[in-house]
């Protein structure tokens, strides 16, 4: 469908649609612990009366500080068009319940981020993409209804927040009396997330004497057929079996293969639709980006129970998994300091061997300090060197240039991801103050190169002067990675590999999706491998990890854990880098 043909007068019609009736309830909404932002009013619907609805435009509006174009086109069946700033659109054809989109990202910047006039040490440079294609999906496949009232379309919250809000890591969620909003990020404030509103969040979930209305029962279990079909990227390690999924579809995979877990889902029993979760979110396990948030009480105590064979065995699958990764990564952290000295709750180090003339950068996970930055370029702190990824590794590269060393090894054994940005401004390091990220976004169907200018020297510009600083760091660099390695962890030795630098140790753990933050139709957080893939630079899924140039051996001592103490034997390392350099 050409979007010109859907472009057409701003029309405020009179009531059209379904002739069911609607009630308006007003709602406070929870920014902050036990703090009321404001209030809005949801719609309920007489043939859905728990779900809650908000017009389309007055959702963006009222979370996101942005104001959507809308188009009106009755000769499509009143067909109700969302164009962002950046060209994205959703449609929704009230008549059809069809829902069509040429992706979605755009529309849910974080609000405090995308409109702050925050500083911080990266830039957006230009982007490259492949044409866009559009996304069909019939919501009558799904049960769920689009309305149509004064001249807007009017979805269930948790759609839209599902859709368009959670890669901000910014969820908006109802727990059937407020709305609450999950500020994961804490761009320019402090992370929020379902633990952090306490009792005034988690009263009605941890209430399992109250049933779960019809209604609601139904379009939760919808709603998480829809974001598991449509809005989940593509990966490899999911126990249901990621081409299972793919293939049948969510609801058709637990009906052929767990008819319990479909059935604990519609219960309108709590306790039993908490087992439900839990053994459906066992299922979608897919090495650490997908899984329920937090462990609310009644939550806690329905999944420890032992109900049903297929429950055990899908859990005892995530555990043994989860154990086996826990062991892997307490090896190399204990074999580290044994080696090194480095504490096993230290997430960054820096070692230096003054014979080989080799230095070690460890960092556990990829940290941003957005406030820190801040306070840094507007001269109201220093650089954040103990609280931002990217500053530390800065600030230690420099560090080795002083010590004058010629090899370079950045140690991501025990990292389990995080920021981006910080990717991106490590990267920038050794990359003529360039970051890049690829990705491919399954739901608009293209594949994009985001490229970002990196301010090297500190000095709130990006200019040559940054290259002129990059150009300074003439190590022979190596990248240390194990299977622990996973998500940004896996991502930095796919590029610094393109990049032509050498990869060292043990092929990664994969993790290839941006994580999204969402939540249930009942207000259950959770987070899953979102629409967005990261990839290399042709486009090709990297969750099955990165190849290294390089293997280095651990050896099994018959108990807990692994003799890891190879990988952090420097002067073989800096030798192998020398000799590979041919410097």
């Amino acid at each position: 469908m050409k979007k010109s043909l859907l472009l057409g007068l701003l029309i405020l019609p009179a009531l059209l649609g379904t002739s069911c009736d609607v009630s308006t309830k007003k709602v406070d909404v929870y920014r902050k612990a036990g703090e009321v932002e404001k209030q809005i009013r949801l719609k309920f619907f007489s043939d859905s009366p728990n779900v809650p609805y908000i017009s389309v435009k007055q959702y963006f509006s009222e979370f996101f500080n942005t104001d959507v174009k809308l188009w009106r086109n009755s000769a499509t069946g009143y067909a109700y068009l969302y164009q962002s700033r950046a060209g994205e659109y959703m449609l929704f054809d009230i008549e059809k319940q069809v829902f069509t989109t040429n992706g979605v990202i755009s529309f849910g910047s974080h609000p405090d981020f995308s409109t702050s006039t925050g500083k911080l040490f990266i830039k957006w440079n230009n982007s490259t993409a492949t044409p866009r294609e559009t996304s069909t999906i019939n919501l009558k496949d799904y049960s769920i209804k689009i309305y149509e009232r004064f001249g807007e379309a009017y979805a269930p919250l948790t759609f839209l927040s599902d859709l368009a809000g959670s890669l901000a890591g910014y969820d908006i969620a109802y727990n059937g009396e407020n709305i609450y909003v999950f500020d994961t990020q804490g761009y320019l404030g402090d992370p929020t997330n379902a633990s952090t509103f306490g009792l005034n969040y988690l009263s009605t979930l941890n209430n399992v004497n109250e049933p779960r209305p019809d209604d609601l029962v139904q379009y939760t279990y919808n709603q998480l057929c829809f974001t598991f079909d449509h809005l989940r990227g593509n990966t490899k390690q999911l126990v249901f079996g990621d081409e299972k999924l793919q293939t049948l579809g969510l609801n058709k995979l637990l009906e052929t293969e767990h008819p319990k877990i479909k059935s604990h889902l519609l219960s309108t029993d709590k306790t039993k639709y908490y087992e439900g979760l839990a053994a459906l979110f066992n299922g979608l396990y897919d090495g650490g980006h997908t899984g329920l948030t937090f462990d609310f009480t009644a939550f806690a105590n329905a999944k420890n129970k032992k109900s049903e064979t297929d429950f055990i065995s899908l859990k005892d699958e995530v555990e043994g998994r989860a154990q086996g990764y826990r062991r892997l990564r307490n090896s190399y952290l204990n074999s580290r300091k044994e080696v090194l000295g480095v504490n096993t709750t230290t997430n960054n180090y820096y070692m230096l061997d003054a014979a080989s003339k080799t230095a070690f950068i460890g960092f556990n996970k990829f940290t941003l300090d957005v406030n820190g930055w801040d306070d840094y370029y507007n001269g109201r702190g220093p650089v954040p060197v103990s609280t931002d990824t990217y500053a530390y590794v800065r600030d230690k590269v420099y560090q080795a240039k002083i010590d004058g060393v010629g090899n370079l090894i950045l140690d991501l054994t025990a990292n389990t991801g995080g920021s981006s940005y910080c990717l991106e401004g490590i990267l920038g390091l050794f990359n003529d103050a360039k970051g890049y990220f690829n990705n491919t976004d399954v739901l608009g169907q293209y594949t994009q190169q985001d490229n970002h200018d990196i301010d090297i020297n500190l000095d709130g510009k990006f200019d040559e002067l940054d290259s002129q600083e990059v150009a300074n760091f003439n190590f022979n660099v190596g990248v240390l990675t194990s299977n622990v390695s996973f998500s940004c962890g896996n991502l930095l030795p796919f590029n610094m590999k393109e990049l032509g630098y050498k990869i060292i140790g043990d092929k990664t753990g994969g993790g290839s999706c941006a994580v999204s933050i969402d939540s249930t139709a009942d207000g259950i957080s959770y987070a899953h491998s979102s629409y967005l893939c990261l990839t290399d630079k042709l486009g090709e899924n990297i969750d099955g990890g990165v190849e290294v140039d390089k293997t280095i051996e651990i050896g099994d001592t018959g108990d807990d854990y692994f003799d890891c103490s190879l990988y952090y034997d420097i002067a073989s390392i800096g030798e192998y880098l020398s000799k590979a350099y041919n410097k």
